[in-house]
C-alpha cells in the first residue's frame, strides 16, 4: 500500500515540476510574441516608400543595368560599405516592385532573428 501511494505522489510531483519548468518558457514566448508583433506594427505604420539620403547612390547600379554580384559586393560608396546588403537588395527590389519599405522590414527581421539567437545562446549558457 505504501509503495502505491508513493508512486502516485511521484507522478503528481513530476507533473507539477514539468508544469513549473514550462511556465517561464511560455511566459517568455508570450512576451516575444507581443513585443515582436508591436515591433513589426511600428515598422508597418512608420516606414515610408521613398528612397532617402544615400540610397540613391547605393542603388545607382540597379538603375543603369542589372548588376553582377561582384559589382554589388565590391562596389563602395565613401568610407562606409554596405556589402552583402546590396546582394539582398538585388533580389528584394525586383520581387517587391521597388518598394523601399522592404528595407525596413528586412532590418526588422534581422533584429528579431538576432534577438531569438541571443535568447537561444543565453539558454545554452
Amino acid at each position: 500500500m505504501q509503495s502505491e501511494s508513493l508512486g502516485v505522489g511521484e507522478r503528481s510531483g513530476g507533473f507539477r515540476n514539468r508544469r513549473l519548468r514550462l511556465g517561464p518558457g511560455l511566459a517568455v514566448a508570450a512576451v516575444i510574441a507581443a513585443l515582436g508583433s508591436r515591433f513589426f506594427l511600428i515598422i508597418w505604420k512608420y516606414s515610408i516608400n521613398v528612397f532617402f539620403y544615400d540610397q540613391w547612390s547605393y542603388l545607382t547600379p540597379f538603375f543603369r543595368h542589372p548588376p553582377s554580384f561582384a559589382e554589388l559586393f565590391f562596389w563602395q560608396h565613401g568610407e562606409h560599405y554596405k556589402g552583402v546588403g546590396l546582394v539582398a537588395d538585388k533580389f528584394l527590389y525586383p520581387l517587391t516592385h521597388w518598394k523601399a519599405r522592404v528595407d525596413s522590414f528586412l532590418i526588422g527581421v534581422s533584429i528579431f532573428a538576432a534577438m531569438l539567437l541571443a535568447l537561444q545562446l543565453q539558454c545554452k549558457l
